[in-house]
């Protein structure tokens, strides 16, 4: 913002022909990049106060026109009316404006044209004379500036440095404003939510029978194994994912674009990969590309499983949880979990296999306690919050 100031500034200063001193600029600069400071802090302030984007604009627009129209230049404070000149008192762009034109007019002298002396005839000298522009004094050929700023809009020179120090004040106190209403005020997906359950509670499938049997599998396989790993993270089956010089391109107007270039890695069973890097560096598109969820471009590179390529059911036998969480929102978790049972689990599984293994992530996750609340709508301030949506993701996954 100060580089747009000091553009702005010099741009305006210089070509409106306005005083040209050092002391004057670097004080019109000062002035004018404080103000820009407040007023950004004031409609921040409006947009953290506000439930959305259209309620927030009607705002800012309406405090806007009233902050203008009430600056002290429009109408000056002697002709305003007085149910709206706390609008005036209570502005900081007019303490900026007045801060500002005291700069300019404080050492200002406009000469009086000999046609707007007052009264005019022969033989009358200027001691008898009068200029007609507000703030004349009797007698002088010349107008001061903060004579005519006092007596035409009442701003006093002297409180130029006051005007500024209240600028600064309604800055901070915006400031600290905007800080209390982020801490205390939530609107839409980042606020809080009401949890809402069903008024009965459905009859479930003890998770401990799908625990027992696969403890009771857990233990078949370790004695299989010749087991001489010095730790447990040794001994873990699974799949070694590898992928080496992962290309990306997809096209665009004019051309194509590569949004990935040379992407090697690995992850090694057992083990939770984090995945980082700074916003727009193309994560997720990386793992939409492992994942084979992309439909357009061409994705060349090598993509194996234990060696071998990459089968056909590799998109079947994976799990994959985008960035958004789109649920059921008239659905509660239990049965969102159930119904993506149905769905994916073998036809030879029985309801009640089912069911023991939704009960069984439903534990493994932590939804226990909201199992049979509705998933809800993040906007209406309903349902589970955005940390157990994105559980339930992993647990429709699973």
């Amino acid at each position: 913002m100060l580089f747009q100031v000091i553009i702005f500034g010099a741009i305006l200063y210089w070509a409106t022909a306005l005083q040209r001193t050092a002391g004057h600029f670097l004080a019109f600069l000062l002035f004018l990049y404080m103000g820009a400071l407040c007023l950004t802090a004031f409609f921040r302030l409006i947009g953290n106060i506000s439930p959305n984007v259209d309620v927030g604009h009607t705002i800012s627009g309406i405090c806007l026109l009233f902050m203008i129209l009430y600056v002290g230049y429009l109408i000056p404070p002697g002709h305003m009316h007085h149910y709206f000149k706390w609008i005036y008192w209570t502005n900081p762009l007019a303490y900026g404006f007045k801060a500002l034109v005291s700069n300019e007019y404080r050492n200002m002298r406009y000469p009086c044209a000999p046609h707007s002396l007052v009264p005019q005839g022969d033989g009358i000298d200027i001691a008898n004379q009068v200029c007609t522009i507000a703030g004349a004094d009797p007698g002088q050929l010349y107008v001061r500036g903060r004579d005519y700023l006092e007596r035409n809009y009442s701003i006093h020179v002297k409180d130029e440095w006051k005007d500024f120090i209240a600028v600064v004040c309604y800055w901070a106190v915006f400031v600290f404003l905007i800080a209390g209403v982020m801490e205390f005020v939530e609107y839409g997906n980042t606020g809080y939510t009401i949890n809402v359950f069903k008024r009965f509670k459905p009859k479930t499938v003890d998770a401990s029978e799908y625990e027992e049997s696969r403890a009771a599998e857990h233990h078949e396989q370790l004695e299989d194994e010749n087991g001489e790993a010095e730790d447990s993270a040794a001994g873990i089956k699974g799949t070694t994912y590898t992928w080496k010089d992962v290309n990306y391109t997809v096209p665009v107007k004019g051309g194509e674009r590569q949004l990935l270039h040379d992407v090697s890695g690995y992850i090694r069973p057992g083990t939770m990969t984090a995945l980082m890097g700074s916003s727009g560096a193309g994560k997720t598109t990386l793992l939409d590309a492992l994942s084979q969820r992309k439909t357009i471009g061409k994705l060349e590179g090598e993509m194996l499983m234990n060696g071998n390529p990459q089968p056909e059911s590799f998109r079947r036998i994976t799990g994959y949880c985008e960035q958004l969480d789109v649920h059921n929102p008239k659905a509660t978790v239990r049965e969102a979990l159930q119904f993506s049972a149905a769905l994916r689990r073998a036809s030879s599984t029985t309801a009640h296999e089912r069911n023991a293994y939704v009960e069984y992530v439903i534990k493994l996750l932590g939804l226990s306690d909201i199992s049979d609340c509705l998933v809800g709508d993040p906007e209406s301030k309903q349902g589970i919050s955005l940390e157990e949506r994105k559980r339930l993701t992993i647990g429709i996954e699973l």
